[in-house]
């Protein structure tokens, strides 16, 4: 894709956010007529000339290894259902600086969606019969949003979700799962198949921190830790204990990010996330986290069950991205009554009249039927 290119162009629409390498924005693409016609996020990487000549940020053939890392997990991601899809890129040697094409996530981020619920909470809103109305993210959407994190962890690690790994792949570790690195994408009118039906797409992004694990080498821990968002880093993704033996205790491996996949599932069930006011507990030297009993009573023990097992501070004692997935497809495929009386899976039932997700309205989306 190109910018500026005639008879259609691409017009700057806003800055979507910054970091500290560069920044994101949303572009869009015009025809003759002005009619809006495509989007895309243009992602900004700027790095000085140290880092730029540096082998660890360029992936083969001399691609940004951000690039080279997203490229080839939105293509092994065939549903298009758990990876931000990759478009394209362009280095600008004079620069030092990359730019990455990619999809819009439409609907916002999961740090956005858990923060809309958050704030409806707190409104103490209440039902025409006194009745206090409570505004928790539906079960069935945390279903959908755990099996798409669960299939893109099996993508990192083994190129596969079938655990079929593409020849010479080398496992990869995100290292900054977060709400803000999970987007939310408003779901294709017509949909393309039946999963989940009238919930919105959950899809990973920002693979600026991924890195190949390294088993043999001796950079890992010390050269992979202390990077990402503490709030839902792994025990062994910080050298930040109190206790000294527990500084460098485990290499870092795709556990890592079954754990914090874990610690996203547990913030959108207790309606937390990384502003000032939500934060969730991060406690150190392989503390075992709290998990409140009401949990339990809202989501289902199975749910519960399966987050603990993410979250278990021994990586080595973790579940597997791929047993994840299992016990959640186990799970949501399922036979169970619907509202009806019909048995139905999880994953194919339409929503109760008492479901409510908060989305973010696509505009564009809502002019263009």
């Amino acid at each position: 894709m190109e910018v500026g290119s005639d008879p259609e162009e691409w017009n700057f629409v806003e800055s979507l956010g910054s970091g500290t390498f560069g920044r994101a924005c949303l572009w869009v693409k015009r025809d003759s007529t002005h009619t809006i016609i495509d989007r895309a996020v243009i992602k900004e990487t700027y790095l000085d000339r140290i880092d730029w000549a540096d082998d660890w940020n360029w992936g083969d053939n001399q691609v940004p290894w951000e690039a080279y890392v997203h490229e080839r997990l939105s293509g092994l991601d065939r549903g298009r259902r758990s990876i931000v899809r990759f478009r394209n890129y362009r280095v600008y040697a004079e620069l030092a600086m990359f730019r990455l094409y990619m999809e819009f996530g439409s609907g916002g981020t999961l740090n956005d969606l858990i923060e809309r619920h958050a704030n409806l909470n707190d409104a103490n809103m209440k039902a025409a019969d006194g009745r206090r109305l409570e505004y928790h993210i539906p079960a069935r959407f945390i279903w959908s949003a755990f099996e798409a994190m669960a299939r893109a962890a099996c993508l990192m690690k083994n190129g596969s979700v079938i655990n079929a790994s593409p020849a010479k792949w080398e496992r990869l570790v995100h290292r900054d799962i977060k709400p803000a690195n999970i987007f939310i994408m408003h779901a294709p009118r017509p949909p393309v198949d039946s999963w989940w039906p009238s919930l919105p797409l959950v899809k990973l992004g920002d693979f600026g921190m991924t890195v190949r694990e390294d088993n043999e080498g001796y950079e890992n821990p010390s050269a992979f830790i202390n990077r990402g968002t503490e709030l839902y880093c792994a025990p062994e993704q910080s050298s930040r204990h109190l206790k000294r033996e527990n500084e460098y205790k485990h290499k870092l491996t795709p556990a890592a990010d079954v754990f914090a996949i874990g610690k996203v599932v547990l913030c959108m069930m207790q309606l937390l996330n990384d502003t000032e006011k939500r934060r969730p507990q991060a406690p150190r030297d392989y503390e075992p986290y709290d998990f409140p009993e009401e949990l339990e009573r809202r989501y289902g023990r199975d749910l519960v069950v399966l987050v603990k097992g993410c979250m278990r501070p021994n990586p080595e004692k973790r579940i597997s991205p791929e047993k994840l997935l299992y016990d959640i497809q186990e799970y949501v495929n399922d036979m169970e009554r619907d509202d009806e009386g019909t048995p139905t899976p999880l994953k194919f039932q339409l929503p109760s009249p008492e479901e409510y997700v908060s989305e973010k309205k696509d505009l564009y989306e809502l002019l263009s039927r």
